[in-house]
């Protein structure tokens, strides 16, 4: 879902997606790891961009982490305040952006 909403975002800026990628994937690797989120970016050379939006949620990767934090606990009034933060991602576009993230996930686990 993060880099969907990366490349929503206006300007030419690829790298983003990229990066909105790594910080959704490493955002729930302290829990498969049972490492802290410190630990684990301590272990990897990532930009400060990443370490960033996972420990104090701060740039444009932590407003689009904390949307989508905020999706998976289902908070609206946090979904509201950082769909607002979330340059060039309207409530239809987000909603448009979880049916793909949901259907590309179905797909990872389907049976062969």
């Amino acid at each position: 879902l993060m880099e969907l909403l990366a490349a929503r975002r206006p300007g030419p800026e690829s790298t983003m997606v990229e990066l909105a990628f790594i910080t959704g994937i490493l955002s729930l690797m302290n829990v498969v790891l049972e490492m802290s989120t410190r630990e684990i970016l301590d272990e990897l050379n990532l930009p400060p961009l990443v370490g960033n939006a996972l420990l104090e949620r701060d740039g444009a990767l932590g407003d689009m982490l904390s949307l989508v934090e905020g999706i998976e606990r289902d908070d609206r009034a946090g979904v509201e305040s950082a769909l607002g933060r979330v340059p060039g991602v309207s409530r239809s576009d987000l909603m448009q952006a979880q049916l793909s993230a949901y259907h590309w996930a179905n797909e990872l686990t389907a049976p062969a």
